[in-house]
């Protein structure tokens, strides 16, 4: 039976203990490593197993020796006792003295054929191990061997990659590893299945045990260590240490049944869950005993919450339907099945959670709670509301002395102090809880958005709305505000919302998904600012002309014509330009009835809006606050979505807009991807000044002038046909096998060749002029015939070579189109190419290793 992940986790860490292990928790160098990568090591850290480095940093790109990985080998194998036994025996190589700390382990690892030496009968312990070597000895610890066939490495990297031990890492095979590599293909390898040559068959056979299990890596070197399957009860916070309480789900699993267990101060929940939001999950526990305290928790269980309408539960089959999915009862389900104590069925308005274990088993439901959520005024040492809302202690918030009571807050998942409490945070306030005086919630802010589509009513009270075509109760206490969040001394009435259809509103649900509190207009500061940048300008006549039409793209990357109220926007000619950036609010009759410039252009530089050879009332229409927004932007991380903005690491997530002037290339405004700008910043030399509006760490609005193309990621098309469409040249590219149809932004694309595209703006652009694959410019020498194919390890063989494809590889086949003139089809493997096969191909250029494109060309006619 395979062991869970915290076993392996446990594994890995013994796996990297070269030394005297350091306990830190984090590090600062890792936040540009991908999430899983991230989670790797800070878990191992958790462990108290893996060391960083003094000043705080873990190093993920440093190398190891080869010195260091024999040990690996030798403690992957369960054979680090024994290798230790040996460190005072002397080596067949002549540069291992007997008795240094790596003798036994070098010893050890070469008796079973997983390390070997050089033709001059050294080991160079002190070497870096590449990738190739570290890829050979993770396959050779499973039982495979020589025997593997093609020559070395091809044979072990592509049986690595049909294990999937490398289909985490990028890599050059004669490079050196690093520390995060080899973690991540550690891991990999553990749970892997371990083989035996057979010699009647000639292949390598899987071990089972006797019940016909696969045996893993962990299952036949390891005994778990780990406690599996206790269902946390409770948490609390006492002298400085955090504690849970928990109950065993699994008879044959009771050790800890009803204990309070102490958390390491450094513990670690594989969902990254602060000790307080273990509650009601199943996890397995990895506990020292000696030290009586959890070091980490593996989360193993989840949720799924809809509305009671999607809820069904038959009593005689004890089994669930939730949202059409069927989940059988837990042996130990508590509680009541609908969810609350003496109900017999769900209420259709109700909103329910079930609490789903590893075996997809339902271990308990509940209610969720439909009560309103207080709004923060201010926090200056005391805690003020704009509304304290109906939920549990939120009437006693303004009453917490915060110099005498125990005060936990929770905001943006970390805890944090009450001084973080900003205008407009929705809260939950409840007394006495997890140890604490008071617990404070931070559920958010209002400021979520969208297009209120429709309501319904009852006696004037709105009942129900319907938001960007998803329909909402309202809760019983509810709150709205019509002057941009200020105060919500208003109900959520017919009255105060029939002005809004088809308007833009920001509201906020509380933990039953209702509908709570209502802010009418568009978000931006809790107001109905809507940003863009001006593509165009109308004029008054007079002497200086006033403007009186500003043309906007906004952020659904259209543009849009407003007439100006000239009697409460008086701006001149001059004063406002095209390409700038704006936000500004309409009256009921559309017209643009306050403005403010955010950024302007000087000499195609972002720059902080100024008053200087302007009408002094110009003043008025600048928000001196925004200055902080306008600085250097120095690099991107594509792993994490962030941009390095002054400093600071930001992340951008499906709200954020950016715009770009597009002035600095000779081009229209535009609204860019968000993954164009990531890739675009990673690739900076040099700080470039840009306009970023966030709030915490979350960008909501980019403004730039740059020629922003994605240097990193190639997106590859197919022209499928160009046409004509109200005047304007319209193509049909294939995709990945998808037809999609875009207008033409720039150069005109020839059909059935391919080209490295983006879309912007629902444009499609050409990044090169030239295109990638002309199917009628194909030259001898400009492609190879497959001499083989590995499908399992992605991979072809051409001119004695190997060429890797990895998960963003394209290929399309051009066979049929140069036979009988159909079209060119998409392949999602290399599985669609043969030995034989004429193929074309274009290379990583940052990984030569992997190819981007393969054409297959069979067919061609070529000189």
């Amino acid at each position: 039976m395979n062991k869970k992940l915290l076993t392996a986790l446990l594994v890995l860490a013994m796996l990297f203990s070269f030394g005297t292990a350091a306990f830190a928790a984090t590090f600062s160098d890792i936040a540009d490593l991908s999430k899983d990568t991230q989670a790797s090591i800070a878990k191992l850290n958790a462990l108290n197993i893996i060391n960083g480095y003094p000043d705080g940093t873990f190093k993920p790109a440093n190398n190891i020796t080869r010195a260091e990985f024999a040990k690996i080998a030798c403690i992957a194998g369960g054979m680090g006792t024994s290798a230790e036994m040996l460190q005072g025996t002397a080596s067949r190589f002549s540069d291992v003295a007997a008795s240094q700390w790596y003798t036994g382990y070098i010893n050890l690892a070469n008796s079973q054929n997983w390390v070997k030496g050089y033709p001059d009968g050294t080991f160079r312990p002190n070497n870096q191990i590449s990738y190739a070597e570290v890829i050979t000895v993770l396959v050779r610890i499973l039982g495979y061997n020589d025997n593997l066939p093609g020559p070395w490495p091809v044979d072990y990297i592509a049986k690595a990659g049909a294990l999937d031990i490398t289909k985490n890492v990028s890599f050059n095979a004669n490079a050196p590893a690093t520390r995060a590599d080899v973690a991540v293909m550690a891991d990999e390898t553990l749970d892997a299945t371990i083989v035996k040559w057979d010699n009647d068959t000639q292949d390598f056979e899987k071990k089972e045990d006797r019940k016909g299990n696969e045996i893993t890596l962990l299952d036949d070197a390891f005994d778990t260590a780990v406690n599996e399957d206790y269902w946390v009860t409770d948490s609390e916070y006492d002298n400085g240490v955090w504690s849970i309480k928990v109950k065993a789900t699994d008879e044959d699993e009771d050790a800890l049944d009803g204990k309070w267990l102490d958390l390491n101060a450094n513990w670690m929940a594989s969902d990254a869950s602060l000790a307080n939001g273990l509650g009601d999950k199943i996890v397995d526990i990895l506990y020292d005993s000696d030290e009586e305290e959890v070091l980490y928790t593996e989360v193993l269980s989840t949720r799924v919450t809809v509305d009671g309408e999607d809820w069904e539960y038959d009593k005689n089959k004890e089994e669930f339907k939730i949202d059409g999915t069927k989940y059988d009862k837990a042996d130990y389900f508590t509680g009541n099945e609908y969810g609350e104590t003496g109900a017999t069925a769900y209420d259709d308005d109700g909103y329910y959670r079930a609490y789903v274990n590893e075996d997809k088993e339902v271990y308990k439901v509940s209610r969720r709670n439909e009560k309103t959520p207080a709004i923060v005024e201010e926090f200056d040492g005391e805690l003020t509301l704009k509304d304290p809302g109906d939920f549990g202690d939120n009437d006693q918030a303004e009453k917490i002395d915060f110099k005498d009571d125990t005060v936990l807050v929770e905001k943006g998942g970390a805890f944090v102090e009450p001084k973080a409490l900003a205008e407009n945070d929705v809260i939950y306030v409840t007394e006495d809880l997890y140890g604490y005086d008071y617990y404070i919630e931070v559920a958010g802010s209002v400021n979520k958005t969208g297009k209120l589509d429709s309501y319904k009513t009852n006696n004037g009270n709105v009942t129900s709305v319907r938001i960007d075509g998803t329909s909402y109760d309202v809760a019983e206490y509810d709150l709205l505000s019509d002057n941009e969040g200020k105060d919500f001394n208003k109900a959520i009435t017919e009255k105060n919302i029939e002005d809004f259809d088809g308007k833009t509103i920001t509201y906020f649900l509380n933990k039953a998904n209702q509908v709570c509190i209502i802010i009418t207009g568009e978000a931006g500061e809790g107001s109905n600012r809507i940003y863009g940048v001006i593509t165009d300008l109308g004029y008054r006549y007079g002497n200086p002309a006033k403007i009186n039409e500003i043309k906007v793209l906004k952020a659904d990357g259209k543009e849009t014509t407003y007439d100006v109220d000239t009697d409460e926007v008086e701006i001149y000619e001059d004063e406002l330009n095209i390409d700038e950036f704006i936000k500004f609010a309409v009256n009921a009759d559309n017209d643009i009835d306050s403005l403010t410039v955010l950024a302007q252009l000087n000499d195609d530089e972002v720059i902080v809006p100024t008053t200087a050879g302007k009408d002094p009332d110009f003043d008025d229409y600048i928000d001196t606050d925004n200055d902080e927004y306008v600085g250097d932007l120095t690099d991107g991380n594509s792993d994490n979505n962030r941009i390095r903005f002054e400093g600071k690491w930001l992340t951008l997530d499906d709200k954020t807009v950016v715009f770009n002037a597009g002035r600095f290339i000779d081009d229209d405004a535009e609204v860019i991807d968000n993954d164009d700008l990531v890739d675009w910043a990673e690739d900076l030399t040099g700080a470039v000044t840009v306009y970023v509006e966030y709030s915490n760490s979350k960008v909501e609005y980019v403004y730039l002038n740059d020629d922003v193309t994605s240097a990193t990621a190639v997106d590859y098309a197919l022209v499928l046909d160009n046409y004509k469409k109200s005047g304007k040249d319209w193509v049909e590219i294939d995709v990945k096998g998808t037809a999609q149809n875009y207008e033409v932004k720039n150069n005109i694309p020839v059909e059935y060749a391919i080209y490295d595209y983006s879309i912007s703006s629902n444009k499609f652009s050409v990044k090169n002029t030239d295109m990638v694959f002309d199917p009628e410019d194909v030259t001898a020498g400009s492609y190879y015939e497959v001499e083989d194919v590995d499908r399992s390890g992605n991979a072809i063989k051409m001119d004695g070579e190997w060429f890797y494809g990895d998960a963003d590889t394209i290929i399309y086949d051009y066979t049929d189109y140069y036979d009988d003139g159909d079209d060119p089809l998409y392949a999602s493997s290399v599985r669609a190419i043969s030995k034989g096969d004429l193929v074309f191909a274009i290379m990583d250029d940052k990984d030569p290793d992997v190819v981007n494109l393969f054409v297959i060309v069979t067919g061609v006619d070529a000189e």
